[in-house]
């Protein structure tokens, strides 16, 4: 049944075949000893041992902050750091979005339909400072993905 599949797919595998014997234990057959619970099986087929993830110090993030000279880069940092954003909903943010110190999220990852961050007081300025001085239309995002690629789309739509 796992053949040459990697680790994680023979594990996915046994853990589909154990669900299926409890399933099949529980609605039929209450007193089958379900077979996935040998000793043998469940050490072959342990998951292994997660790493904690890194989180970056404060003071470090500050520092990334600080030391971005292009001022687009530095805006969408402070965004992520400050307001928590994922990079997704950074880049998805939309001229209409910004409301004074609050911005809508629209399609977050929590499945909402939409969700409040709201910014620090110099964040906020910076940002609308950056949407008038960049002309950016009510509709049009404000870090078009484009400008990743080194055209500005804010110039194209004009």
């Amino acid at each position: 049944m796992t053949g040459n599949s990697a680790k994680s797919t023979r594990r996915l595998r046994y853990a589909q075949l154990k669900a299926f014997f409890n399933f099949i234990i529980e609605k039929c057959y209450p007193d089958l000893k379900n077979p996935c619970n040998a000793p043998l099986l469940s050490k072959t087929f342990r998951l292994p041992r997660q790493t904690p993830k890194t989180i970056l110090e404060k003071e470090l993030v500050d520092e990334m902050v600080y030391d971005t000279k292009n001022q687009r880069n530095r805006l969408m940092l402070e965004l992520m750091a400050r307001c928590g954003l994922r990079i997704g909903e950074l880049l998805n943010i939309r001229a209409s979005d910004v409301s004074e110190r609050k911005l809508t999220i629209k399609g977050p990852k929590s499945g909402n339909e939409s969700e409040v961050a709201f910014m620090p007081e110099q964040v906020a300025r910076r940002l609308s400072e950056y949407i008038s001085r960049n002309n950016v239309p009510s509709g049009m995002r404000v870090f078009p993905h484009l400008l990743l690629y080194g055209k500005d789309p804010h110039k194209e739509a004009r």
